[in-house]
């Protein structure tokens, strides 16, 4: 993995009560073993391989506005690992056939995410966002002071381990199993929110 000077996500201090949020989730290239090795193996890149976000009304409940996905083509590592496809079902064929460089595709996320007035991730989403754009050199497309790791605050909401949210766990968590693919992008947007919605609703958020 690249050693660049890219600042961590603050963690998110409250939940947001009002107005529009993105909840975004990216798909980035992984091996065997290389999240326990924090991707520290030789050419472990991080490189983005599918971005989802959607918009989500903090006052009507984290209800659903907009969603938006897109499929970006690793530069470093261009071929999928068998375990990527395996974990996340997206495959070398599709990835050719859909996927864009991701000068391509920054603008539609910048563009998309004007709306939010936060944008909001499970973990190091941003970082590894503000990575891959240093890697390319390119500006990255979401206002950094607007992007907020929500993790940390949900362990103590819920008075969990972060180890167990995971986003595609959330809606078990939350008893509300949604339907589609768990750890690809915009599923887990989904996933998110519709978790913190159960959870609004319940009056915990």
């Amino acid at each position: 993995m690249p050693i660049l000077p890219i600042s961590r996500d603050p963690p998110l201090a409250a939940w947001p009560t009002q107005g529009l949020v993105g909840i975004m989730d990216l798909e980035f290239t992984a091996w065997q073993g290389s999240m326990q090795r924090d991707w520290g193996g030789p050419e472990e890149w991080r490189e983005i391989v599918q971005i989802g976000i959607l918009i989500a009304d903090a006052g009507d409940g984290f209800a659903i506005r907009d969603e938006f996905e897109m499929m970006v083509k690793p530069r470093n590592n261009p071929i999928l690992s068998d375990y990527f496809t395996a974990l996340t079902g997206i495959t070398q064929g599709r990835l050719e056939a859909e996927g864009g460089t991701l000068a391509q595709v920054l603008p539609a996320l910048a563009q998309f995410g004007v709306a939010a007035e936060l944008v909001l991730f499970n973990g190091r989403d941003g970082e590894i966002l503000r990575e891959n754009c240093a890697m390319h050199g390119l500006e990255s497309p979401l206002p950094e002071t607007r992007m907020f790791n929500f993790r940390p605050l949900l362990a103590r909401t819920l008075d969990r381990p972060v180890e167990e949210l995971a986003s595609s766990d959330l809606p078990q968590l939350a008893g509300a199993p949604i339907e589609g693919r768990a750890h690809t992008a915009l599923y887990d947007c989904r996933a998110i929110a519709t978790a913190l919605s159960v959870w609004r609703n319940a009056g915990w958020l």
